[in-house]
């Protein structure tokens, strides 16, 4: 599982597969499942301060992967917009990508956010994003995968 998706068990705190039961104490994670595909989005960073442009292929594939198992409707891929000049390579890279899955009937389609210019091109999930919808809305610094 994608570390992005781990949860921490309730009962005992330790990180764990959401797919699965905690490993340390046999938790079902079924409430840790559904707060973490609420809304049906999730918002993932793939930008780091050491990010190599290159690597980021399997990771996304990864990332898909893991949405899908856990029946996730989309991603918000945070990969920032250039400000560093990694960023922006990194944005490139990230879209080309996602170009290619869209072929590859990986994801459905992508947006990229400086394209989403009203909130009612969010899908429903995304209504209650963190930092609100608009953060959304204009932002080169995301893409909006639906899958």
């Amino acid at each position: 599982m994608h570390p992005a998706f781990m949860v921490r068990c309730s009962r005992c705190d330790s990180p764990a597969d959401p797919l699965a039961d905690c490993p340390v104490c046999g938790n079902p994670l079924d409430d840790e499942r559904a707060w973490l595909c609420s809304g049906g989005f999730r918002t993932v960073s793939v930008k780091g301060p050491h990010r190599v442009c290159g690597d980021v292929a399997e990771e996304l594939s990864e990332l898909f992967d893991c949405a899908l198992r856990l029946g996730l409707r989309g991603l918000v891929l945070v990969h920032g917009y250039g400000s560093t000049g990694v960023g922006g390579r990194l944005r490139h890279e990230v879209r080309d990508l996602l170009r290619r899955f869209e072929c590859d009937g990986v994801v459905r389609s992508w947006t990229g956010g400086e394209d989403l210019h009203e909130r009612s091109e969010l899908p429903p999930g995304l209504h209650r994003a963190p930092g609100g919808p608009r953060s959304l809305l204009h932002n080169r610094g995301i893409s909006l995968v639906r899958l």
